[in-house]
Order: C-alpha cells, then sequence, then structure tokens
C-alpha cells in the first residue's frame, strides 16, 4: 500500500470518525430534550396538585395537604439561591441589614404609590422630607437646599470616591434604591409620629405586596402566604400532519409524530443545542426592587424629580 493510499485511508478513518462523534452528540441532545420534557411534564403535574391542595384536601386517595408540605419542604432544603427560592415563596437567605434594606425599599415604594394616588399631597411629601432628612448628601438626591454649615455639608454623593467608580447605569439604579430607602424610613417616621396611622400603614404593605405576589417578601412583614395560582394551559399548537388522519392508527400517529421530533432534533445545530442559558445571580432586593418598580406607573423622569 502506497503513502498516499495510506493518507486517503486516514482522511477517510477521520471522518467516519467525525461523523460518529456527531451523531453521538445528535443523540445526547435528542436524550437531553425528552428528559428535560419529561421534568417539566412531572413539575406541572406537581405544581398543579400543590395549587390544588388551597382548595381541597385530598385528590382521590393522596393527601394534597401533606404533599403540599413535603415538595415545599424538599424545595426549601435544595434551593440555596434566593433567585430560586423566590420562585415558590420560600423566606429567602438575607441577614439582619439585607432584610432592613429590602423592607425600607418595598416601604418606600408604597409611599411612591401615595403619591402617584394622591394619598400624600408633593408638598406634604416635600415638607416632610425637609424636617426628616438632615444629611446634606441625603438632601441632594431629593433636590433639598442643603444645610449650612454642616460637617462634611459640601460632599455630594457623586463627590465620593465609591460612586467615583460606579458607572452611570449603576450610579443612577444605586440612587433610585437610596431614595427608595429614604422615603421608607420618612414612612416609618410618620408612623412614629401619628401621621400615619398602623392600620393605613398596614394596609399600604399588603395591598402593595398583593400587587405581585411575592410571598418571600410577605414573609419579611409576616403577612399569610398567598395561595398558589393554578397555571393556565397554553393550547396545542395543531400541525398538519404529512399523512391523511383518516389513514392511520392512533398508535400510528404517535410513531410519525416521534419519528418527526427526533429527526427535527436531530438535524439541529448541535453547538447551539449544547449552549446552556444561565439565570443571573440577583439578590432579593435587586429582584423587588424591578418588581415593584414595574408595579408603579410613575415614569423615571418623574420619580427623579422626586
Amino acid at each position: 500500500m502506497t503513502v498516499r493510499q495510506l493518507k486517503q485511508k486516514s482522511k477517510k478513518v477521520e471522518q467516519l470518525q467525525a461523523r460518529l462523534a456527531l451523531i453521538s452528540q445528535q443523540e445526547n441532545a435528542v436524550a437531553r430534550k425528552v428528559t428535560n420534557q419529561q421534568y417539566r411534564s412531572l413539575g406541572e403535574v406537581v405544581f398543579e396538585l400543590i395549587a390544588l391542595a388551597e382548595t381541597q384536601q385530598s385528590y382521590g386517595e393522596l393527601d394534597l395537604v401533606a404533599l403540599k408540605k413535603v415538595v415545599l419542604g424538599i424545595l426549601d432544603d435544595k434551593l440555596k439561591l434566593n433567585h430560586e427560592r423566590e420562585l415558590f415563596g420560600l423566606p429567602l437567605n438575607l441577614d439582619n441589614r439585607e432584610k432592613e434594606t429590602k423592607k425600607l425599599i418595598i416601604e418606600g415604594n408604597v409611599l411612591l404609590k401615595w403619591l402617584e394616588w394622591g394619598r400624600v399631597l408633593q408638598a406634604e411629601f416635600k415638607q416632610g422630607l425637609d424636617t426628616y432628612l438632615q444629611r446634606n448628601s441625603d438632601r441632594t438626591l431629593f433636590g433639598l437646599p442643603l444645610i449650612e454649615n454642616q460637617p462634611g455639608g459640601n460632599l455630594t454623593p457623586e463627590a465620593s470616591p465609591e460612586y467615583d467608580a460606579l458607572d452611570p447605569s449603576a450610579l443612577s439604579k444605586q440612587k433610585s434604591n437610596q431614595k427608595l430607602i429614604l422615603m421608607g424610613r420618612l414612612l416609618r417616621y410618620w408612623v412614629q409620629t401619628g401621621k400615619v396611622t398602623q392600620a393605613q400603614y398596614q394596609e399600604g404593605i399588603e395591598g402593595f405586596l398583593n400587587a405581585y405576589r411575592d410571598n418571600s417578601d410577605r414573609a419579611l412583614f409576616d403577612l399569610a402566604p398567598l395561595p398558589y395560582m393554578m397555571p393556565n394551559k397554553k393550547p396545542a399548537k395543531k400541525t398538519e400532519s404529512p399523512v391523511a388522519v383518516g389513514s392511520q392508527t392512533k398508535n400510528e400517529r404517535k410513531e410519525v409524530g416521534l419519528k418527526t421530533n427526533l429527526e427535527t432534533a436531530s438535524s439541529t445545530n448541535i453547538d447551539s443545542q449544547q449552549q446552556v442559558s444561565t439565570t443571573p445571580k440577583t439578590t432579593g432586593t435587586s429582584s423587588t426592587i424591578t418588581k415593584a418598580l414595574k408595579s408603579t406607573s410613575v415614569s423615571k423622569d418623574k420619580f427623579s424629580e422626586w
């Protein structure tokens, strides 16, 4: 056998090996897709049973209340990341400072909603801030006149080193968070001084948290969790069968559908199948801010004016 023939044979072997590797990858991709679909279907069934436990004690011989307790207990032990725990309304893993910050942001959003609805007047809000805020760095956030002869009174947030290290978008977000925290403190001050009654405060907190149904946030204020909602199932899309339905049995139609799915999955790009979408690790505080700001119709420009 000549050298040329050896090279050609070696090239064919490499091509066959590459093709076998590609087939193996395609089979793994199809297997992953089937497994994920199984997990999803099983999860939908369990979630429906948990939601059903809100209205009835049992389903046939199955104790729904016990099932819900066991499933939530397993999730509580298994899920460590806060953005995952929040999906199921589980208490978040926060230290005391993070809990306090999260509560203040929620309270600040309650006051923001009251401003939007007219329950608190703009002049009343400005006067309250002018009385409560004594640090010039805080007063600058709301455009209040600075207090003269205050130690460090000329230092605004933009002038401090920690703010200089932030990009403009992060600076804007941090300013918004600071304003919400200060508004939350002002609301607490009004409760302490009797301007806002405890009943009004509790009504505002519960009404605001009801808007986006987050049991993790409700737990911060010792509120009872809201019931799980029954998932809405989307109707299956109707697809035209390549063969007349009347000419097939039920089992034959299943085999055709399965074959079509396998062929479609096999023909897709392997690189794109191997890409795994990752969820960013967000703290409980930032996710609360996102949902809270979405629940109010106040524009960013209007909020910055306040």
